[in-house]
């Protein structure tokens, strides 16, 4: 008889160590990778170039310790259309990705003013999205779909 008691406590007590504890398989942003992201997102670039990783990472001028994937397209015909995905290693490597993203696009804007007036309300329109270790960059003619299918992706 004491065996069952036994027994019946420590399944009961096995069984409550799981209550309250939220086992579903909602880890947001941790099981979506950049390239995943990416893929997803650039249906909404046009014709546009893979960029190397590094090139991108010494371009936003990052140390390539902190991010840990990167995916990006440049329009080809050297356009402002873009879309870059950093993962960073942290929430804290994220928030300088976007830091040194917003840099990057304010950078163009001031370039297209002088040079490319006809892209500068593109370059106006783009989209920096920081969330967890993730931040992204869109530059295109649909921002709102992109806004939207973030929050599909990222949520």
């Amino acid at each position: 008889m004491m065996k069952r008691i036994l027994a019946f406590l420590m399944t009961a007590c096995f069984l409550l160590t799981g209550c309250g504890t939220d086992t579903s398989a909602d880890n947001s942003t941790a099981s979506v990778s950049a390239d995943a992201i990416f893929e997803k997102l650039s249906a909404e670039l046009p014709d546009y170039d893979v960029q190397d990783a590094a090139i991108v990472t010494k371009l936003l001028g990052l140390d390539a310790d902190s991010v840990v994937s990167t995916a990006a397209g440049f329009a080809k015909d050297g356009g402002p259309e873009m879309l870059v995905i950093l993962e960073g290693k942290d929430g804290d490597a994220a928030l300088k990705a976007g830091e040194r993203m917003n840099y990057y696009l304010t950078t163009l804007q001031s370039s297209a003013a002088q040079y490319a007036p006809e892209q500068l309300e593109l370059l106006k329109q783009g989209y920096i999205y920081t969330k967890d270790n993730y931040s992204i960059m869109y530059v295109g003619a649909t921002p709102d779909n992109v806004k939207k299918e973030l929050a599909k992706l990222l949520q």
